[in-house]
């Protein structure tokens, strides 16, 4: 009720699933809801994590289908967990100049886990065709093409910019 009073009717729940009474409420106040899954967080990239993304994910939606607040699932936010931001943090930092260029290409390329991904996103669309699905949203240097971010029902893009005239430069310039 708060949300709606403040003006709000979209909401994206952010890397959980949520208790199912506040999609109720959201069923019931017409807001409609971006709903997350829970990420790896760094280094989570496993086998058995894997497993668990998927059968949490399969069960989430599952769970959930029948909530018509949902209008989209994001299925990973930004690279959390499969290589994301503390490796490419590396390139970027002070330990930038230390790192031979292969490694770059083969950091920009993760193709193993960019695959999975794109079966995630893929199951997703079979357990529910009736939704928006994306893949990960992502920060600017995650919508390079080969960094996995290619097939995805919506196109999200995160920034961080502390300054309002510099965001609202940014967001026309987009």
């Amino acid at each position: 009720a708060f949300a709606r009073e403040a003006g709000f009717d979209f909401l994206r729940i952010h890397i959980k699933l949520d208790d199912p009474i506040l999609l109720y409420y959201a069923d019931s106040l017409g807001i409609l809801i971006m709903q997350d899954f829970p990420n790896f967080g760094e280094g989570g990239d496993t086998p058995t994590g894997r497993k668990r993304f998927e059968k949490m994910m399969r069960q989430g939606i599952q769970r959930d289908f029948n909530h018509p607040s949902i209008i989209s699932w994001c299925l990973f936010n930004e690279t959390w967990g499969f290589g994301g931001q503390t490796e490419l943090m590396k390139w970027i930092g002070p330990e930038a100049g230390k790192l031979p260029p292969e490694a770059l290409k083969q950091k920009l390329s993760n193709q193993s886990s960019f695959k999975w991904v794109h079966r995630m996103w893929e199951i997703a669309k079979t357990l529910d065709g009736t939704r928006l699905i994306e893949d990960m949203s992502v920060v600017v240097w995650e919508h390079l093409s080969a960094y996995g971010h290619v097939d995805t029902d919506i196109n999200s893009w995160h920034f961080y910019i502390d300054d309002s005239a510099k965001a609202r430069e940014h967001i026309a310039e987009v």
